[in-house]
């Protein structure tokens, strides 16, 4: 017999659902792959759940960044398609940079819900443990003689994301410092960018101000002065 998820769903998942489906359309697929995913495209989504390893955290974690898309605040896209227009801005933010800023951002904002649907932190993420390496943030090579790695650019810029993002309370007071250390200008960028996200209120966004579009916009602008003048490979 074919494995029907919305049967298995718990009440908050239905009532999760419910409300998605007021503004999107939702599909559940099967699959066999170890986690399960979302793929959305204009106004429909499609969950891919595998029976094998069901829970209903696991639904309600994509779930969850259907309703995010649901609410029409703009994300990480804005930031590719920047990038797509500017070479050397492209070198460094790939489309799997943006997708992982895009995913951190979704997470930071859909983890307090999680909670208030009556799921606990350690089943938000299957990975549980500290987001990067503080040896592979030490062996970061951002520059050499005044000329940039795109590669590590990437890298640097990704692990604080990662670090920002984190819902458990890990110590990475090591990881910051050391990140701060190797390019203060770039990291406070980033950091400001964050603290920005962190306080755009995306239940009740203010629509003559578009806090959500000003914080990414001025995280692009920042990051293309940055880049302005430098060499990068």
């Amino acid at each position: 017999m074919k494995f029907n998820t919305e049967e298995h769903l718990d009440e908050n998942n239905k009532k999760l659902l419910s409300e998605i489906r007021n503004k999107m359309s939702v599909t559940f697929e099967i699959f066999n792959k170890p986690y399960f995913e979302n793929f959305s495209i204009n106004n429909s989504v499609t969950v891919y759940v595998n029976p094998q390893i069901f829970t209903n955290s696991s639904v309600a974690h994509e779930l969850l960044h259907a309703w995010f898309r649901s609410l029409g605040l703009h994300g990480s896209n804005m930031i590719y398609l920047s990038a797509r227009e500017k070479p050397k801005f492209s070198v460094v933010f790939d489309k799997k940079l943006c997708d992982h800023i895009g995913n951190c951002m979704d997470h930071y904002k859909i983890y307090p819900k999680f909670l208030e649907m009556g799921y606990v932190p350690e089943d938000f993420l299957s990975s549980k443990g500290m987001q990067c390496d503080i040896n592979s943030i030490r062996k970061l090579r951002i520059q050499n003689n005044g000329v940039y790695s795109a590669k590590h650019l990437n890298s640097y810029i990704g692990n604080l994301i990662s670090i920002y993002a984190d819902h458990l309370p890990n110590d990475y007071s090591q990881h910051l410092a050391q990140m701060q250390s190797i390019e203060p200008e770039l990291f406070d960028i980033v950091t400001e960018f964050w603290q920005a996200w962190e306080n755009v209120d995306i239940e009740n966004p203010d629509h003559i101000t578009r806090t959500d579009f000003e914080t990414i916009n001025d995280f692009i602008m920042n990051i293309e002065c940055w880049i302005e003048n430098k060499s990068i490979y």
